[in-house]
């Protein structure tokens, strides 16, 4: 019974993986390149 669990969790986060669009894709960059933004920006004011 476990291993009927297991392959249906896997095959559930595949799925879900698969539904991962394009959109998705730019909004993580987007998200990401903000995050490093707001970082350089906090290491330069700490420098000053």
């Amino acid at each position: 019974m476990e291993s009927i669990r297991r392959a249906w969790d896997w095959f559930v986060r595949f799925m879900t993986a698969m539904e991962y669009s394009m959109d998705d894709y730019i909004y993580d960059r987007i998200r990401g390149l903000e995050r490093e933004v707001k970082q350089l920006k906090d290491e330069r004011s700490q420098t000053r």
